[in-house]
């Protein structure tokens, strides 16, 4: 008898945990964009998962093994990106521990590669090199909705006389009710 009402106790008690995992799973790839001033851009690649990207394809009329339009690129970037300026587009950064203001993201154009939506855009960012260390980028959704795995576009970086290498580090962030999880960041180091 005691058992019966331990299992029900059990189940209340760990549902947070139970649906504390993502719901879409997102390659996101991190590069930098250089001009004759230093940084000019964060360039973002979203490569969403297999089962989503069928799903909202699937939603826009488009087959996944075709080819987005720049009209149907336009329609997702107005229906499906627009609003994820309110989240920072799940860009974490910061610099010496404080967050670098993001503007809103230009150059949107959405593909398909292998049956995989694929988003690409650009974060202006005006930064020297030589001030660019120790800025640490990721991608992070608080509510843990989206696991992103954090990748770079380059290793190293050459702009300026100086080198700017980007090495990957562990973070624990805090999830929106979740607790904490473990992501991969990118820090920058100039040398």
């Amino acid at each position: 008898m005691r058992y019966r009402l331990l299992v029900p106790i059990a189940i209340v008690l760990l549902a947070p945990a139970i649906g504390a995992h993502p719901h879409m799973w997102i390659d996101g790839i991190l590069g930098l964009e250089f001009g004759a001033n230093g940084i000019e851009g964060i360039r973002v690649t979203w490569m969403f998962d297999q089962f989503n990207s069928a799903d909202m394809l699937h939603q826009l009329r488009i087959s996944p093994r075709g080819q987005i339009s720049a009209d149907q690129s336009r329609e997702i970037y107005e229906t499906a990106f627009t609003h994820l300026r309110a989240m920072d587009y799940f860009i974490l950064a910061k610099q010496r521990n404080r967050p670098v203001p993001l503007p809103d993201a230009v150059d949107f154009t959405a593909s398909i590669d292998r049956g995989r939506l694929v988003y690409e855009f650009t974060i202006p960012l005006s930064m020297p090199v030589r001030q660019a260390n120790e800025l640490v980028l990721a991608f992070f959704d608080e509510s843990y909705f989206i696991s992103f795995m954090t990748l770079a576009a380059s290793d190293a970086y050459r702009s300026g006389g100086a080198t700017l290498e980007l090495a990957q580090e562990p973070l624990r962030l805090q999830t929106d009710g979740w607790g904490n999880v473990q992501i991969t960041a990118l820090r920058t180091v100039v040398r």
